[in-house]
Formats: structure tokens, C-alpha cells, sequence
């Protein structure tokens, strides 16, 4: 690992890498500004919570697709403890 990753110096204390994938029944992303602002959650899910945790996703977002508007994307994670997170 490089010793100044993103050559960031002293700016960085600490650094992980997760892998995520999108939610499969959301649009793709949509590329453009959004004027640089963003907010980023990431909710830990319990063991086994993934599946339903999707499947209600998609059932509250299939009927307002006009909700998603604002996303940027929605995502779960491939690796780690179980989490989704959305931008």
C-alpha cells in the first residue's frame, strides 16, 4: 500500500475499501453534476437481513419511481459485514 494514498499526505488518518454492487431493479447512474453535494449513508444490516432488505427496496420503490430521482445509486455490500448504502 502506498504510504500517501490519493496523495493526500497528513490528510488521511485512516483508510478502508469495501465492495459494493448496485440494487439490480434501480436505473443506472446517472452521470452529471448534482453541484457537488452529496450525502452518503451506510446502514448495517443484521445477518441474513440483505434479502428482505432488498426485496422491501424494490417493493417501495417500484410504485415511486419518481423517489429515485434524487439517488445516485443504492448499493449492498459484496464483502465485509452486511450493509447497504445509498448516495
Amino acid at each position: 500500500m502506498n504510504a500517501l494514498p490519493f496523495h493526500a499526505g497528513d490528510h488521511i488518518t485512516a483508510l478502508t475499501m469495501d465492495s459494493d454492487a448496485p440494487f439490480l431493479f434501480l436505473p443506472p447512474v446517472r452521470i452529471g453534476s448534482r453541484d457537488g453535494m452529496y450525502e452518503i449513508r451506510t446502514y448495517r444490516l443484521r445477518p441474513g437481513g440483505l434479502a428482505p432488505t432488498l426485496a422491501a427496496w424494490e417493493a417501495a420503490i417500484a410504485p415511486a419511481r419518481a423517489y429515485t430521482a434524487h439517488l445516485v445509486t443504492n448499493l449492498y455490500a459484496l464483502d465485509g459485514a452486511p450493509r447497504i448504502t445509498h448516495i
